[in-house]
């Protein structure tokens, strides 16, 4: 049961970061940074997820 529902989560976390990095490959900020939020809910020590957020936080708050 726990392998089960480690898998299943595993498998929606990498499609939830893949539809982050489509969404940020088109140049959607803000739906790409909401898709890296989600995978950073489902997994919140993925690398992945906070580079995708931090990258993106970047393009809607330059700084000055």
């Amino acid at each position: 049961q726990l392998r089960a529902n480690l898998t299943t989560e595993a498998a929606d976390f990498v499609r939830t970061l893949r539809t982050a990095e489509q969404l940020e490959a088109k140049d959607e900020v803000g739906s790409s940074l909401a898709w890296y939020l989600k995978a950073q809910k489902i997994y919140p020590a993925s690398e992945f997820a906070q580079e995708g957020v931090d990258r993106l936080v970047k393009k809607v708050l330059p700084e000055h």
